[in-house]
């Protein structure tokens, strides 16, 4: 097998992986990856996501033949790169999964020393961000989200990351900078996503009305696309038809 065709292997196995960490780090599934219908519609997600930050984009460029050798060496480099920020990429899915947040949170740490500036750094961040969350230091958990969403290159798991990020301003009791955020990018596939969001802030505010509007238009977006409404109705019925 070519070095090219290993490091593809690489990254097609670890699409399996980011699905399972998103049902790891999110908590409620339904409201961070709104937009997402099924499992299939998520893998192609992450392909795309490959295709245009992994290895793909620099297997595009054209090469001179008075370049082929130092590319090939570099070549081989970023596969082994890819190859080690993958051991830790499953390593720290692993302590997750047996919560050893130690574990966890040392090989985030070891990502970002050394890939911080990869897709895997992305989601280290995303990682040490849930630990900040449960640790109560909703200061890290925003730094953490705001240089994920930064690091970030795909548009639609950006709404993913902020969407995270709403719900730590909310948690700090930043409601209107939230609801700035939702009313500057809550459009879309996650439309929906957004809307619940907004009801919680309103419900908040003391804003029953818009409360209810917003639950409601989320709901009617939920329908829409198939997806269960449990949670939303549940919120609905709290604040009162």
């Amino acid at each position: 097998m070519t070095r090219d065709s290993q490091g593809r292997v690489l990254l097609q196995q670890d699409l399996r992986r980011i699905i399972i960490y998103n049902r790891l780090f999110t908590g409620n599934l339904e409201n961070f990856l709104d937009a997402y219908s099924s499992e299939t519609q998520q893998v192609e997600e992450i392909k795309k996501w490959w295709r245009e930050n992994g290895l793909s984009v620099v297997l595009g460029l054209t090469l001179g033949v008075s370049g082929i050798f130092g590319w090939r060496y570099w070549q081989d480099v970023k596969v082994e790169q890819a190859e080690a920020a993958s051991v830790l990429y499953s390593d720290m899915i692993a302590a997750f999964v047996n919560d050893d947040t130690a574990d966890a949170r040392d090989n985030a740490d070891r990502i970002l020393a050394d890939y911080r500036n990869t897709t895997y750094g992305v989601f280290a961040m995303l990682g040490l961000a849930r630990l900040a969350v449960a640790d109560d230091d909703l200061d890290a958990a925003e730094s953490h989200l705001r240089e994920a969403l930064e690091q970030n290159r795909d548009a639609s798991f950006s709404h993913v990351i902020r969407m995270r990020l709403v719900r730590v301003l909310i948690s700090q009791d930043r409601l209107d900078e939230a609801s700035s955020m939702i009313n500057r990018h809550g459009t879309g596939e996650f439309a929906s996503a957004y809307d619940e969001l907004m009801g919680d802030i309103s419900a908040l505010q003391g804003d029953f009305e818009a409360a209810r509007a917003a639950y409601q238009q989320s709901i009617n977006g939920a329908l829409a696309a198939g997806r269960d409404i449990s949670t939303l109705e549940l919120k609905l019925n709290n604040i009162g038809q």
